[in-house]
């Protein structure tokens, strides 16, 4: 330190569920990056899904090893606030291996994994971010362009670190 950026992508951000860690990591950016320099947060907004209740996101498919392996990723909204009311959910990502044309024989189910992630909108993560202090801050839909409007889940944060 000082670094000129920082980034935190794959949804690292949403995992810090208490208040009280998100603003601790937030003070560790002004603390790691240079005054005026750049930090880039990439994430799903949960709170998206909360308001439209879809529960499910797309299903995705991958290769490995010759064998399809089906990604299903969903969302418990059912989770009651947390005593400060921040909105909370349960992200599951369940990995699946086989091929329905062969038959449910030749299926498996490989991992289930869950875990509580902060139900952040669009809108929340850049007034939480303005009011920690940074500056410049752009929430979008596109990581190359901060100034795409976030009309869905996949949402990029950028911002500076303010002089201290």
């Amino acid at each position: 330190a000082p670094f000129d950026a920082l980034i935190c992508m794959g949804n690292v951000w949403p995992q810090l569920v208490a208040e009280a860690d998100a603003r601790a990591a937030a003070a560790t950016f002004g603390e790691l990056v240079r005054p005026g320099g750049l930090v880039l947060l990439g994430l799903k907004a949960v709170a998206v899904r909360l308001e439209s209740g879809e529960t499910y996101m797309p299903l995705l498919e991958r290769q490995y090893e010759g064998r399809p392996l089906w990604f299903v990723r969903f969302v418990d909204l059912s989770l009651a606030p947390l005593d400060d009311g921040t909105r909370v959910a349960e992200f599951h990502m369940v990995v699946v291996a086989g091929d329905s044309t062969t038959g449910p024989e030749s299926t498996e189910a490989l991992l289930h994994r869950t875990s509580r992630v902060r139900a952040w909108s669009p809108d929340e993560l850049h007034s939480w971010l303005e009011a920690r202090g940074f500056e410049q801050v752009r929430v979008s839909g596109k990581l190359d362009d901060p100034d795409s409007p976030s009309s869905g889940e996949d949402v990029f944060a950028s911002m500076r670190v303010p002089a201290r």
